[in-house]
């Protein structure tokens, strides 16, 4: 699979939580991104600044690890929509213990 191709249910399912917490403030940012990881699962950069509207997912997620969430980063090389290779993010949450993401 492309990295730009994203499942139409993932997608359904980030729009869903884009439509739920509107507005682009960092913090709303960051909440959207722990929700979608937390429900949706792994995402990449391109998901998140697509389908989340997150134009800096690197730096959310960095100020995310500030706060002490455990996220994962695994690097894949897939191609891009002009058909290049390209390495990409894919974002993960780490094995937590439950209620650490009560009240996202």
């Amino acid at each position: 699979m492309n990295a730009h191709t994203t499942p139409i249910s993932k997608r359904k399912a980030l729009r869903a939580i884009l439509h739920t917490r509107t507005g682009n403030s960092a913090q709303t940012q960051r909440n959207r991104i722990m929700q979608a990881l937390a429900t949706v699962g792994p995402c990449t950069t391109a998901e998140l600044v697509r389908w989340l509207d997150c134009p800096r997912p690197g730096g959310r997620l960095n100020e995310l690890r500030n706060q002490g969430y455990r996220i994962e980063t695994h690097w894949r090389t897939d191609h891009t929509e002009a058909g290049e290779p390209h390495r990409f993010a894919l974002y993960a949450l780490a094995p937590t213990l439950p209620g650490i993401l009560d009240g996202v």
